[in-house]
């Protein structure tokens, strides 16, 4: 449990850097192009390899015990490269089109978070298969490392050459490439050479194709979930950058960033060590049952605690933390952070109730609700920001935040309900 706070932590301070050191060599304006990156970035990693990673990290354990480790790397690189590609190709349409439309300076930042996304989504995956393997130890450097040095080497760029989006953006890229490399060669040269026996004979090439099969199966649906969630993390800047523009957007997004990012740090550190031991309850049971899903209640627990003190904490220092963390210029909208918090709070206690499917392999279940909870929130943030500004984009998502998490949370009872009595005897 000690890495894995220490993980978080790491990444959390990555983050905090982040704003303080873009925010303080960039103006408002420029900030607000790079908050914009950032969507892009989450874009790529959210519903490309966050949904890949998924699949490894269930699948780990499995190919352990089976004995198919080659197949596992073979398949997990495969499939790594070509999200990659995939991500490069887009980023190169997407160019096209803003050079097209006399968006130059949109094209770079287009394809330099495109690019950084694909490559810190490798490093993301490779880390899932780490914590999979308990090697938390090294997973938590990793991110730390990734965090602190995307944003360093972004300001140093930024002061030394160009004070702009495009020179943060292109440190982003730089350090994702560096750490992708790195967490690759840490995977061949230390984990799959060191778990287990050698496989006794060569996998044939349709034990391959078995396994990508079931990691596809097991991740698609992680997919449109990724888009959902996307959606509901970006819509807030892509509606005051429509209706506000660029400006609005950098103030937002410090105080968007600083109610957010807790509540990954929550979600984040609690999913990383309880999952893992659910999956594992669920293994050994042969499907979900009391142990596992025991283990989700207490995440959830732990969740809506830790949530509430930080809302608490946002609330009594919400101008003095503005300040701190970026600088008086995006004081302005810090009666906004409570509320933000508020709401991205509800968000990620719904996603923590998604544990539930997870270990039940029905993730398909949340589609309906991470759709329409997508839905409201890109309706509800630019039909607010049109009207209220800011303000009207604090209510929508917490419209939206407090829907999935409601629907998550019937949908996990009724799981429970019916495994009970599917399953009579894994329960008291």
């Amino acid at each position: 449990m000690g890495w894995v706070v220490f993980g978080q932590v790491g990444l959390a301070a990555g983050y905090i850097l982040a704003i303080k050191l873009i925010s303080v060599v960039l103006d408002v304006e420029e900030f607000g192009r790079v908050a914009l990156g950032w969507t892009l970035i989450n874009l790529v990693q959210l519903t490309l390899f966050t949904p890949l990673a998924q699949g490894l990290m269930r699948y780990w354990s499995i190919s352990v015990q089976q004995r198919t480790l080659r197949a596992f790397q073979e398949v997990s690189g495969k499939w790594m490269i070509r999200l990659v590609f995939a991500s490069i190709l887009t980023a190169l349409v997407l160019m096209a089109v803003a050079i097209a439309l006399h968006r130059e300076r949109w094209a770079a930042v287009i394809g330099l978070s495109l690019f950084s996304g694909a490559l810190g989504g490798c490093v993301n995956g490779d880390m899932f298969v780490m914590n999979a393997n308990r090697n938390r130890k090294a997973a938590a450097w990793f991110n730390v490392f990734s965090a602190c040095l995307r944003p360093g080497v972004g300001f140093v760029l930024a002061v030394g050459f160009w004070k702009t989006a495009e020179a943060v953006l292109l440190g982003y890229g730089l350090v994702s490439l560096l750490m992708a490399s790195a967490s690759r060669c840490f995977l061949r040269g230390r984990i799959f050479k060191s778990v287990g026996k050698p496989e006794p004979k060569p996998e044939p090439q349709s034990e391959h194709q078995v396994l990508s099969n079931r990691i596809l199966h097991f991740s698609w649906p992680f997919l449109p979930l990724g888009i959902f969630s996307w959606i509901q993390q970006s819509a807030d800047r892509w509606a005051l950058q429509a209706t506000l523009g660029a400006e609005a957007v950098g103030r937002f997004a410090v105080v968007s960033q600083m109610a957010f990012y807790p509540m990954v740090f929550l979600a984040g550190i609690l999913q990383l060590f309880f999952m893992p031991i659910a999956y594992s309850k669920a293994e050994e049971h042969s499907g979900p049952g009391e142990g596992a899903f025991r283990v989700i209640i207490w995440l959830v627990g732990a969740f809506l605690l830790l949530a509430f003190l930080v809302v608490g904490f946002l609330g009594l220092f919400q101008e003095e933390l503005v300040v701190l963390i970026s600088r008086s210029a995006y004081a302005g909208y810090h009666a906004y952070l409570p509320g933000m918090g508020i709401a991205w709070g509800l968000y990620y206690l719904g996603v923590v109730l998604s544990g539930f499917g997870l270990v039940a392999e029905t993730s398909r279940i949340y589609l309906p609700a991470g759709l329409v909870s997508a839905i409201v929130a890109a309706v509800g943030c630019f039909l607010g920001a049109s009207a209220f500004g800011p303000q009207g984009v604090v209510a929508a998502l917490w419209l939206s935040g407090g829907l999935y998490a409601a629907w998550n949370g019937w949908t996990a009872y009724r799981i429970a309900c019916g495994i009970r009595k599917a399953h009579p005897s894994g329960f008291p």
